[in-house]
Order: structure tokens, then C-alpha cells, then sequence
């Protein structure tokens, strides 16, 4: 392992990561700009079709991830291969089967453009698939490089090609145009390597790999907020709210993608160190600061940038989307869902660890929220909540998790439940805090009583008070230690 070929590959995807994160935003306002509430619903649902390629399998290419690397590490190349074989094949067969089942249902839509659509999409699925597995090729491999090279390179083309073809085609020449970018993507990927796939199935292998791989791809789709959670919220407010809610929706959640984001990226490079200390056997003291340390600072650091997006985005919808007015007042209600996402992740890395080993325990929490959510959803829509159901469903879920992933980390590590409360409560103060504030500010705006331009000064106060707050609480520490000592 070299250590120098691990940062150089960490900067590669980081560069990947920021450049595609730019002109992605970018992307979004142009093309919602373009379509409008109505098309970019539309969009949302016929994206639904190609995230089949990594949400609609059993976990082979998750096991197979896993398995080649452990093969090519003992040098037993010839089972890496039929293991490699049996898993592409086995998977472009299932994708091949979703696409058919996707032109089925395309004969079946009375509309044109619709089934224009799915015809698409279904197409986009195979494609989609073909990406994935040289991805993880690339991975097997370790060239980052050429990873990160080809998916900066077709998120600038998709980009261009996407804001184009929404203004001048619309939402199918949209959906059409990510396609042909995935596309142009494989084409950059089979110049540098090959698949080289042999069409037969060691079927004994492929159950091996399912008993490993289901578990895993269970996890993917309901431990994550893109998975069936999004399935449902599409299909629940495109048949009972209409596409031009679901447009309006689905540009709401893009709009905090910025802070999950962020978020990720401190907790990946967090992970690591953390793994590494929980091997150590700390002590419970030890522990405690491992997890309320970064957990503090990351609900803060939320909560600044939490708090900039929360000022900007009304004027920004204001001069650029207007057709999108309608969302200024529920934004608080967004965020608050985001910010709870975030206070169960610190926690839920904790229950993943090799150290508590509670995998199975989080994926019965996220079931239990992905039927909270669905319920909920489909009970405020049915009673006409309006774009108001979406965020509180998703606030009622993420309640849920965060609230039973918290407490059964801080329980896990943490012996005195006033202890674990005190902690919880001081990570969930600044977050509390940006968002009465907010949600004040906006209910003056929305009686006419504040204008949107006055939000940027109110996020300086804002942003400044929790690291005024931080600052003196560091303060008082370091007074504390003086004195002991």
C-alpha cells in the first residue's frame, strides 16, 4: 500500500467531486429555469427509470466489489475472472430485463411523450449499467485517475448538452441528452480498457455471491435518501399532487444537495481515522471524544452553511425562477429535513463500525422510516398539505432515524444517559437556533413586513453567533484545564 498513491488518487476524485458538485448547481437552475415546474417533474419521474442500474440489482456488483479485490490481493487471478465474468453478465442480463419490462410499460402509456420518455430511459438503463461496470473495473484496478478524468469530462459535455437541449427541446431532449452523456462516458472508458465478457454463468458462484450481495443492496435502497425513499416521493406526488408539485419538489431537494454533500465529504475523510482509533480499543473516555468532538463540529459547520443557502436562495429564485416563487416560504421546512439527515449520520458511523457492529439494527431503522415516510406523505397529500407534505415526511422520517440511531450510539458508547441527552442537545442547538431564526425571518417576509434582501445581513449575525458560542465554550474549557492543572 502506498500512501503516496492514496493522496494522489484522494485529490484526483476530490477535484472530480467539486467540479461536477459546480456544474451540477449550475446545471439545475438553467435547465429548471427552462422547463419549468411541469417538465422538470416529468424529468424527475423518467430519471426514476435509469437509477434501476444501480438500485434494482441483488448486490452482485457490491459483492463482486468486495470479492475481486480479495482474490487479486491472494493472486488467485483465474477465480477473479469467473468471478468477474459471472457478475457482468448476470448483471447486464437483469438490466436487460428491467429495460424490457420499462418498453412494456411504454406501450401501455396513453401519452406520446411519455412513452417517448420511458423508451428513453429504458435505453439509458443499459447504458447506465455498462457505466457502472467499468467503474468498477476502474476500482478493482485503483485508476482513479482515469475515473475521475472521465466523469469530469462527461459531467462538463452532460452539462452543456443538458442546458441546451432544455432550452430548445425540452424535458425529452433533456433526458435524452444525459443519456447520450453516459454514453460518450463508456466510450471514454473502452478506449482505456475492455470488457471482454464471455456469455456464460457459473451458477454456483452466482449464489455464493447473492447469499453475499443481497444484504448489501437491501442497504442501498433503503439506507440512503436516493433510493426507495425517493421512489416513493416521486410516484406519490406525481399521482396525487401533479407534475408541476413534483417539479417544484424535486428542485426544493436538489437545492440542499449542497449541504449532504458537504457534510459527506467531512465524514469521508473522517472514516478512516475513526475505524482506525475504534481498532485500537480506546477507552470509554477516549471514545466519547472521538464522537462528540466531530459531531459538534459538524452540526456548527452545518449550520453556518446551512444558514448562508437559507439567505440567498430566496432573492436568487426571486431574479432567476421566478415560476419557482412558490417555494420561498417552505425552504425552512427543507432544511430542516436536510439538518436532520445530517444529525443521524455521525451517529449511524458509528453503529456501522467493525466496533459496534449494528448494521442490521440500522437497516430495521430505515425500514421503519421509509414506511413512516411513505405513510405520511401519502396521508398529507390526500388531506391537501400542498408542497408542505413532502419536507414533513421526510422531517417525520428523518426523526426517526436520527432520533433511535443517536440514542442507540450514545447508549452503546455512552453509560449515563444524562450524559448521552447533554451531549445530543448541544449538537442539536445551533441547528435549533439557524432555524428559529430563519423560519422568523421568513414568516415576516411572507407578511410583507421584510424584503428578501434583508436575509444577508440577518445570516451574518446569524452564522457569526455559533462560532461566538463555540469560541467561548473553548474559552472556558482551556480556563478549566488551566485551573486543574
Amino acid at each position: 500500500m502506498s500512501l503516496k498513491k492514496i493522496l494522489h488518487d484522494s485529490l484526483h476524485l476530490a477535484g472530480r467531486r467539486v467540479w461536477s458538485l459546480i456544474l451540477s448547481i449550475v446545471t439545475s437552475y438553467v435547465v429548471a429555469r427552462a422547463l419549468g415546474p411541469s417538465q422538470y417533474g416529468a424529468l424527475a419521474i423518467w430519471t426514476l427509470i435509469p437509477s434501476l442500474a444501480l438500485f434494482g440489482g441483488v448486490g452482485w456488483d457490491q459483492a463482486a466489489r468486495r470479492e475481486l479485490s480479495h482474490l487479486r490481493g491472494r493472486g488467485d487471478l483465474e477465480a477473479a475472472r469467473r468471478v468477474r465474468n459471472t457478475v457482468y453478465v448476470a448483471e447486464l442480463a437483469l438490466a436487460s430485463c428491467w429495460a424490457v419490462v420499462a418498453i412494456v410499460v411504454a406501450v401501455i402509456v396513453p401519452r406520446w411523450s411519455m412513452r417517448c420518455g420511458v423508451l428513453v430511459s429504458a435505453a439509458g438503463m443499459i447504458i447506465a449499467k455498462l457505466n457502472q461496470l467499468y467503474v468498477l473495473d476502474a476500482f478493482v484496478e485503483k485508476n482513479f485517475p482515469l475515473q475521475a478524468k472521465v466523469e469530469a469530462t462527461v459531467a462538463t459535455v452532460g452539462a452543456a448538452l443538458k442546458m441546451a437541449a432544455a432550452a430548445f427541446f425540452g424535458a425529452l431532449g433533456t433526458l435524452t441528452s444525459t443519456v447520450l452523456a453516459t454514453l460518450f462516458g463508456v466510450w471514454l472508458y473502452s478506449r482505456s480498457q475492455r470488457l471482454c465478457l464471455t456469455p456464460s454463468i457459473d451458477w454456483a458462484e452466482l449464489k455464493r455471491l447473492t447469499r453475499i450481495g443481497w444484504p448489501l443492496a437491501l442497504a442501498t435502497l433503503l439506507s440512503s435518501t436516493s433510493g426507495l425513499m425517493i421512489y416513493l416521493q416521486r410516484s406519490l406526488i406525481g399521482s396525487l399532487g401533479g407534475m408541476e408539485m413534483l417539479g417544484l419538489v424535486v428542485f426544493a431537494s436538489s437545492l440542499v444537495t449542497m449541504l449532504i454533500s458537504f457534510l459527506g465529504d467531512c465524514l469521508q475523510a473522517y472514516q478512516p481515522h475513526l475505524l482506525e482509533a475504534l481498532g485500537k480499543t480506546p477507552s470509554r473516555e477516549e471514545i466519547v471524544a472521538w464522537m462528540v468532538k466531530p459531531s459538534v463540529a459538524l452540526a456548527y459547520g452545518t449550520a453556518i452553511v446551512g444558514s448562508c443557502l437559507l439567505a440567498l436562495l430566496p432573492g436568487l429564485i426571486t431574479l432567476c425562477l421566478p415560476r419557482y416563487a412558490a417555494l420561498i416560504p417552505w425552504l425552512p421546512l427543507f432544511f430542516m429535513e436536510a439538518f436532520l439527515w445530517c444529525v443521524a449520520t455521525l451517529p449511524a458511523t458509528f453503529l456501522a463500525s467493525a466496533f459496534a457492529n449494528q448494521q442490521w439494527y440500522y437497516m430495521r431503522i430505515w425500514a421503519v422510516a421509509v414506511a413512516l415516510f411513505g405513510a405520511a406523505l401519502w396521508v398529507m397529500l390526500r388531506r391537501g398539505w400542498g408542497l408542505a407534505a413532502a419536507p414533513v415526511a421526510g422531517i417525520v422520517a428523518a426523526l426517526a432515524v436520527a432520533a433511535l440511531t443517536v440514542w442507540k450510539a450514545y447508549a452503546y458508547y455512552i453509560d449515563d444517559w444524562r450524559i448521552a441527552l447533554a451531549h445530543l442537545t448541544e449538537q442539536l442547538l445551533p441547528l435549533l437556533y439557524v432555524l428559529a431564526v430563519h423560519a422568523g425571518a421568513y414568516g415576516l417576509m411572507a407578511a410583507g413586513r421584510l424584503t428578501v434582501w434583508w436575509l444577508i445581513p440577518l445570516t451574518v449575525a446569524v452564522s457569526c453567533a455559533p462560532l461566538l458560542w463555540l469560541a467561548e465554550r473553548r474559552f472556558q474549557l482551556r480556563q478549566r484545564v488551566l485551573v486543574s492543572s
